[in-house]
């Protein structure tokens, strides 16, 4: 999508509802940044023999 046309469109848009989608993607970023943070590698045999790569 062009760039003016995204443009128009965000300028239609309420200042109630742009404060609502950044409170919203926001959260989301906090929330994946923090998932991301917790996951950690780790290695399991789950039986014997060869492991794949």
């Amino acid at each position: 999508m062009p760039p003016e046309v995204v443009a128009a469109a965000a300028e239609q848009l309420s200042t109630r509802i742009k404060d609502d989608l950044r409170f919203a993607h926001d959260r989301v970023r906090r929330f994946a940044e923090a998932q991301m943070a917790s996951i950690e590698d780790f290695d399991a045999v789950l039986s014997p023999g060869p492991r794949r790569a």
